[in-house]
């Protein structure tokens, strides 16, 4: 596997266009240390110079939240004026996290890694270089996720031209499967993520590994109906006891009831330790990238299994706030519905889990 993780670290420095004397920072939690020095190797041999930051522990964070926010801004800061990319490299290891945890991490939500975001990426002394990226360096998901950051993007990205004309031209989308029946009128936003981000932003350069999703905002009174979920993981910590038999109804884009066969109490602490619209449906998007056939649990790689559909709770203002986000919360939590079809305008797209267009 040694072999494919050169190539995929090769495929994303040439992505964001790195080039001699670039500053290169890349953000990792010590799990991914590996895979960043990878990344640093492809980066030296550009001529460019790599600086590891290294995102601090829960239980850092814990402890000493206030301190470290001082010190990791002040990094930032000085950084801003001269880094020309920003890599960061999201961690699939969650296990251990407590939902009370969840506090912690959303004091520190604006640093890791937004507030580098802000601060390195749309700084006005930068170019606007940025890439995300689920680390490969996990146990049980790492080949999973190689096989799916090396898909060629190139003719995803052509096969995915159709269905995002079709959400954008959309009014109504429905998605149901044999326990669920959900409906939304659609605003013409479109966003999909299929290696880079480029197509979605004019002027970033972005790229995302492993990608391949096509999702909307939708008019955020619309959304009615009810779903089952027959298995949901905390998207905190993924050794946790699962809720089963999860329901939920929505009126007027919003949690109206919900209830659950067992553990229906992670659901609700999940919930209480959310502000701002926690109950709203801010996204709905469709999976496509052929290397994923399967259900993990980390949302982040569940929004792009093929045929997978999914909703989202919470927020859909952080990313990209000109396109009509208008939910804020600290919740962004993808909620996937098994074997569902999806339907625009009568147009179906996926059908019981299945790709057809």
């Amino acid at each position: 596997m040694s072999n494919e993780l050169e190539l995929l670290a090769e495929r994303i420095i040439n992505g964001v266009k790195i080039s001699k004397d670039d500053v290169v920072v890349l953000s990792c939690s010590r799990n991914s240390l590996q895979f960043a020095e990878l990344l640093s190797k492809s980066i030296v041999a550009k001529g460019a110079y790599p600086v590891i930051i290294l995102k601090p522990s829960i239980n850092i964070l814990r402890s000493v939240i206030t301190e470290c926010i001082w010190v990791e801004s002040n990094i930032y800061e000085t950084l801003a004026h001269d880094v020309s990319v920003f890599i960061d490299i999201v961690d699939t290891m969650r296990l251990g996290l407590e939902v009370e945890d969840i506090n912690c991490l959303n004091s520190a939500w604006n640093l890791f890694p937004y507030a580098i975001f802000d601060e390195v990426v749309k700084s006005k002394y930068i170019g606007k270089r940025y890439a995300l990226i689920t680390s490969p360096m996990d146990e049980v998901l790492g080949s999973m996720i190689t096989r799916a950051s090396l898909v060629n993007y190139a003719v995803l990205s052509k096969d995915l031209q159709k269905v995002i004309e079709i959400f954008r031209k959309g009014n109504e989308i429905i998605i149901k499967n044999t326990t669920s029946n959900i409906r939304a009128k659609l605003r013409g936003v479109v966003l999909w993520d299929c290696g880079s981000l480029d197509l979605n932003r004019e002027g970033d350069f972005q790229i995302m590994m492993p990608s391949g999703v096509v999702s909307t905002f939708p008019i955020e009174t619309s959304v009615e109906g009810y779903v089952y979920i027959p298995e949901l993981y905390d998207p905190w910590n993924l050794s946790s006891k699962p809720i089963k038999g999860l329901e939920i109804w929505f009126e007027n884009g919003c949690i109206v009831k919900a209830r659950a066969r067992d553990n229906f109490e992670l659901f609700k602490k999940i919930m209480e330790n959310s502000v701002g619209d926690k109950e709203c449906v801010g996204e709905i998007g469709v999976g496509f990238n052929p290397e994923l056939n399967v259900l993990t649990g980390f949302q982040q790689l569940d929004e792009i299994v093929r045929g997978a559909i999914y909703i989202a709770l919470g927020d859909n203002s952080y990313v990209y706030p000109e396109l009509g986000g208008r939910l804020r919360s600290n919740l962004h939590w993808h909620i996937p519905l098994h074997r569902a079809s999806l339907i625009i305008d009568s147009i179906e797209i996926v059908r019981s889990g299945k790709l057809i267009i």
